[in-house]
């Protein structure tokens, strides 16, 4: 166990000193970091308030009982308790010890996860459907019994993932050790009922920890309440007692539930005094989430500044009151659309790995964590199918129960972040799964499932980028992708049944039909929407030529405008119409000042990722002299880099456009290219588009091949003339988003 935890800790400490050695330390005081900090702070100043004699004014006290209850009492209590130990101010420097006390987390985390492992796969278990061998102390077994719980324990330790939540000041790395710890005490209950594991005197004393330990987790996972309390419900009342003389499980719930109203009334009475409403667990903003997780019109993501409710669901709350009744009756109005985003939400929590911004960790870079994190998680989802199948000890159900009950945050706006808690589970469910698959095959299959998983992760996008039609492209990758799972699960199951004919054959075919039908229902569900917003890039360099015919109906306007979709050095290129030159291209939100903090704060994001902001994709805008346009005929625009540049195009008329009046920090997180943070909003927001470009053409100076010509001919370049056709009055900016309202019609 100490191995294990030294192993946490070290990995924790190489990839510290690797943060300082490169100058990476500010992720600790930016956005939810920082707001703990600030939370912590004000917890020391109204403790040394209180130790000088002091009371806190009215406004102090409104403002500790706002962020106290946003970020709840753990995580910034813990901080302010170490810094008020260690008397040290709030400084850079102090501040960088808090990552010591995340590295004690993980390092225990290890340790937790260890013990679980060591009961699961004990000697014995293969072959048994209960947890009775569990008896078998840790400290009898030799090196053999125990490589499976300690490669289990160390994979964990040095997980890149784990090692970079511990580099920041978030519950990430708490909550993932306290649903490790309420598993230990769960099952420890549970053994000790069925009589097979003596806790001596003190079966009294775990069931009162338990109580303490599921209302920790609830404090840093409110969303996970639901499932601890149905945890807690099965094993004093769904466990056979088979003891006598011992306490009866209405005792043990009752030590149970003393420790759980320890924490609660105290909690409570923190809560009444300082805001005079006592409430029994913090208040994350539930509504607002709710809300954003069901706008439609965001697809689920939060935006900066928060987008205006979806009129249904404001409606439905106005009358009513009640948020979940709202979004009930938004399932029930639009059944498709909200089975959609109920499905699409999946992958978002738990395809990719948390790693917001895309920092390697160990030295694995961001791409292998996420073919890494997908290879643990298809183990895991075998380990599961055999659970469900029949023979699996009540660890792992409960342990399923637990990650199952992550998936509530499908109901809000969901981010890789929300299932970190769940992440050592997979390993423990992906350990399970190996432990049982015999040892003949199992190499051999390994590393075809990792073959499998890297050419999933690589080929996909090419094959869409190669296919003038979306959405039988994305179709396709669905099939394939699923028929690919098909056969991992098949293959890695049958050499389970070679040796474990017990299994119930028909439950494990339900199970696999019941797995490979949602993971097409995903994928589908991805297909069909991404179908309108898909895309093609071309990359170009200094020199190389992108021209675009637009032809134009109507009459002159008072002024016009050119938006070109880009990325990079598009201020060095020369753009020209008609043969006339135009001026310098300028970020579109440079012309909007009330919006211009959103995009710094994107800024602000993509230099934390360590690259540039003019990776960023935005809308670049370039006035155009009215007299130069050709309006009834044909309008040539061409488009000369001087530099990098990237050109993003559309297979069709009607694609769905990326907007540029809010940022979605949740698209950042939860996208693979994460320069990519505008809403795609349809051409209806934007007003009516009267034309579409075409015979668009990549060429480069000598007759070279631009990245990208072999997709020119599937669409046009994504380029827009907007004209003030209706008289307008002239304006220096652009006008507001619903270019309809302000008499411009889009060409």
């Amino acid at each position: 166990m100490l191995g294990c935890f030294l192993a946490a800790f070290c990995a924790c400490f190489l990839q510290y000193q690797l943060t300082v050695w490169r100058g990476e330390t500010n992720l600790m005081l930016v956005f939810d970091s920082g707001h703990y900090l600030d939370t912590a702070q004000q917890i020391i100043s109204a403790v040394s308030h209180c130790l000088a004699g002091q009371a806190l004014s009215d406004i102090d006290k409104r403002a500790l009982a706002q962020s106290i209850n946003l970020d709840g009492p753990l995580l910034p209590g813990v901080a302010a308790l170490l810094f008020c130990t260690i008397g040290k101010a709030f400084a850079l420097r102090d501040f960088l010890s808090l990552l010591t006390l995340q590295s004690i987390f993980h390092g225990f985390s290890a340790v937790v996860l260890f013990s679980l492992a060591a009961r699961l796969l004990s000697p014995g278990d293969v072959d048994s459907s209960s947890s009775s061998s569990s008896n078998c102390s840790i400290e009898k077994a030799g090196f053999g019994d125990l490589k499976w719980p300690l490669g289990t324990a160390l994979i964990w330790a040095f997980s890149p993932v784990a090692v970079l939540a511990s580099q920041r000041f978030l519950t990430e790395s708490l909550a993932a050790l306290l649903v490790l710890v309420f598993l230990y005490l769960l099952i420890s209950l549970h053994d000790y009922l069925q009589g097979a594991l003596k806790i001596g005197f003190r079966p009294g004393l775990t069931a009162y920890v338990c109580g303490l330990a599921a209302v920790l987790l609830a404090f840093v996972k409110t969303g996970l309440l639901p499932v601890i309390a149905l945890a807690l419900i099965s094993v004093f009342v769904g466990t056979r007692q088979a003891r006598a003389k011992a306490p009866s499980g209405a005792a043990l719930a009752f030590f149970c539930l003393l420790g759980i109203s320890t924490l609660i009334l105290s909690w409570a009475a923190l809560t009444a005094n300082l805001t005079g409403q006592a409430t029994i667990l913090p208040q994350r903003a539930p509504i607002l989430n709710l809300f954003v997780g069901w706008n439609f019109d965001n697809d689920g993501f939060s935006t900066l500044p928060v987008a205006p409710v979806a009129e249904p669901l404001a409606r439905v709350y106005e009358a009513s009151g009640s948020a979940p009744l709202a979004v009930a009756k938004l399932i029930v109005s639009r059944p498709l659309q909200s089975s959609s985003l109920l499905l699409r939400k999946i992958p978002r929590l738990c395809s990719l790995p948390w790693n917001d911004f895309r920092r390697a960790a160990l030295f694995v870079s961001p791409k292998i964590m996420q073919i890494l994190h997908q290879y643990i998680l298809v183990l895991a989802l075998a380990g599961i199918c055999l659970a469900v199948a029949g023979g699996a000890p009540p660890l792992i159900w409960y342990a399923l129960l637990l990650s199952i009950g992550h998936g509530i945050f499908l109901l809000f706006e969901t981010i890789p972040r929300y299932a970190f808690s769940a992440y050592p589970l997979l390993y423990l469910f992906a350990s399970y799964f190996l432990h049982r698959m015999p040892a003949r095959g199992r190499v051999r299959s390994l590393v075809l499932l990792a073959v499998i998983v890297v050419a999933s992760n690589t080929t996909a996008p090419a094959l869409l980028m190669r296919n003038s039609s979306p959405l039988l492209a994305l179709s396709f990758i669905a099939l394939c992708s699923t028929l690919l799972v098909v056969f991992i699960l098949r293959l890695l199951q049958s050499h389970v049944l070679r040796i474990l004919p017990s299994l119930s054959a028909r439950k494990l075919q339900i199970t696999f039909a019941l797995l490979s039908l949602l993971f097409l229902a995903v994928q589908m569900a991805e297909a069909f929407y991404n179908a309108p917003r898909a895309e093609w890039e071309a990359k170009l360099e200094a020199g190389d030529l992108a021209r675009s015919e637009i032809s134009l109906g109507g009459r002159a306007g008072r002024r016009a405008f050119l938006l070109i979709d880009a990325a990079r050095q598009m201020e060095r290129a020369r753009v020209t119409l008609n043969g006339q030159a135009l001026d310098v291209a300028v970020n579109l939100f440079d012309l909007y000042a009330e919006r211009r903090e959103h995009f710094s704060f994107a800024e602000q994001v993509v230099a934390l990722m360590g690259r540039s902001s003019a990776d960023l994709r935005r809308w670049w805008v370039i006035p155009i002299p009215p007299e130069i346009l050709k309006c009834g005929s044909t309008n040539v625009v061409e488009v000369t880099a001087g530099g990098p540049l990237r050109l993003f195009g559309d297979y069709g008329a009607d694609s769905i456009l990326p907007g540029f009046l809010y940022v979605s920090p949740g698209r950042i997180w939860t996208t693979n290219d994460a320069f990519e943070w505008r809403c795609g909003i349809p051409f209806a927001a934007w007003g009516e588009r009267h034309s579409a470009c075409g015979n668009f053409s990549l060429s480069r100076p000598g007759g070279g091949k631009v990245r990208g010509d072999a997709i020119a001919s599937h669409g046009c370049m994504r380029l827009l003339i907007v004209v003030d056709e209706g008289g307008a009055q002239p304006a220096a900016t652009m006008p507001s988003g619903d270019f309809k309202k302000s008499g411009f019609t889009i060409y």
